[in-house]
């Protein structure tokens, strides 16, 4: 006798999704501390080359912390 459960309609986590890029509006950015900022810039890019979007990004230190804001220009 099988010992598992079988579900349906359970939605699948999107796990890959970890920064809003794929839904921010032109004009809108956050801001990704130092150790994490160049994966957030290379997600940035992914989703640029996806979508057709357009990002820049600038080193800044903000309330005391290094790190990489990135807006979505297009």
């Amino acid at each position: 006798m099988c010992k598992y459960i079988v579900s349906r309609n359970i939605p699948i986590p999107n796990l890959r999704q970890r920064y809003p890029f794929a839904t921010m509006q032109v004009g809108e950015s956050i801001f990704v501390p130092h150790p994490k900022g160049h994966s957030a810039y290379t997600a940035a890019g992914q989703i640029a080359r996806r979508y057709g979007m357009k990002f820049t990004s600038k080193q800044r230190c903000e309330r005391g912390e290094m790190g990489l804001r990135i807006w979505r220009i297009a």
